[in-house]
C-alpha cells in the first residue's frame, strides 16, 4: 500500500529507516539523519512536496519512501515534478517497488508536470540506476558537475 505521508510522518519515516540504509548514498561528506528527516519533512508539509511511503500488509513493515517536489523549469515556465529521495528496503526491490515511482509520476501528472526527474548518484551503482531508468523511459536530461571547496 502506497500512502501520502504528511510532514511529521515523513520525519518520523526517515528517521527509522536511517538505520536501513535510507540514504545510503556513499558521498564523501558524513550525511546527517536530522537533516535529511529536516528537509524532507519540510518538503512534505508544503503545497510543492510529495512524499509516498510505502507499507506491506501491516503499517509497520515499512518497505519503502519516495520524497520529491514540484517546481517551474526556470527556462520554460512548465511544471516540473524532481525526486528528492527514493528508497526501497533491499529486501522489496524489484517489480514491486516501481510502485514508488509510478505513484509520483501521477501525482505529478495530476499537479500539471509536463516533466518528471530522478537522479542517479555516482556513488551508488550508477550505471545499474542508468539502466534501470532507461528501461522505464527516463533519458539524460541535464547532467550536473560538481567539485569539492
Amino acid at each position: 500500500m502506497i500512502q501520502r505521508l504528511n510532514a511529521q510522518q515523513t520525519r518520523q519515516f526517515i528517521l527509522d529507516l536511517f538505520p536501513r540504509g535510507v540514504c545510503d548514498l556513499r558521498i564523501p561528506e558524513a550525511l546527517d539523519q536530522n537533516v535529511v528527516a529536516e528537509t524532507c519533512a519540510l518538503l512534505a508539509g508544503t503545497d510543492v512536496g510529495i512524499s509516498l511511503g510505502w507499507f506491506g500488509d501491516e503499517k509497520l513493515d515499512t518497505r519503502g519512501i519516495l520524497v520529491g517536489f514540484l517546481a517551474r523549469d526556470p527556462l520554460t515556465g512548465l511544471k516540473h515534478g524532481m525526486e528528492h529521495i527514493w528508497w526501497v528496503d533491499p529486501a522489496h526491490r524489484g517489480r514491486e517497488s516501481f510502485r514508488l515511482m509510478e505513484a509520483f509520476e501521477e501525482a505529478c501528472k495530476q499537479a500539471g508536470c509536463t516533466r518528471v526527474t530522478f537522479g542517479a548518484s555516482c556513488y551508488v551503482n550508477y550505471e545499474k540506476m542508468l539502466k534501470m531508468y532507461r528501461r522505464r523511459g527516463y533519458r539524460e536530461f541535464q547532467v550536473s558537475m560538481s567539485k569539492q571547496l
